[in-house]
Order: C-alpha cells, then sequence, then structure tokens
C-alpha cells in the first residue's frame, strides 16, 4: 500500500515498465513473506519518521 502510493507520481516520468515490474515484484515479495514484510517496512516507516 504504501509503496505503490509512493510510486503513484513516478508514472509520470518515462521507465514505467520499470515501476510496474518493481511493484510486480514487491507484490510477489509480500505474498512469499508477508510477516517478514511488514515488519520491515514497519520498522523503516519509524526510522524514517524518527
Amino acid at each position: 500500500m504504501i509503496s505503490t502510493k509512493n510510486f503513484i507520481p513516478l508514472l509520470r516520468f518515462p521507465g514505467i515498465r520499470q515501476l510496474t515490474a518493481v511493484n510486480m515484484s514487491i507484490s510477489q515479495q509480500k505474498k512469499n513473506h508477508s510477516k517478514m514484510s511488514s515488519v520491515t517496512q514497519v520498522s523503516k516507516m519509524l526510522l524514517l519518521r524518527h
């Protein structure tokens, strides 16, 4: 969810295929490692906020 919101403005620039590929890879990673990915995302968000 967070990644998609961050990638929306980037779609304006060229290289949309690369961004879509990245989004697909991220979705696959979430499916394969949903718990680990969620924990890592939360930790990254907390680090960025602080």
